[in-house]
């Protein structure tokens, strides 16, 4: 389970996507009719952007203490 603090990366990041590493800085549910709930966590990029994804599209690199 990822958890604020930690750092991720996105799984499926297409050549030149800014979103290489980052720190979880929120965790939340997305509802809708097609993911049911699916977590969302709200990542702050190494290139200073911040933004929601879906936790499917992380993994954890360096787990928060």
């Amino acid at each position: 389970m990822i958890k604020i603090g930690d750092i991720v990366k996105l799984l499926d990041a297409t050549p030149g996507d800014h979103r290489s590493l980052g720190t979880v800085m929120r965790c939340n549910v997305y509802e809708s009719s097609s993911y049911a709930q699916e977590p969302v966590i709200e990542v702050a990029w190494s290139s200073l952007a911040v933004g929601w994804v879906l936790e499917s599209r992380l993994e954890v690199v360096c787990e928060a203490r």
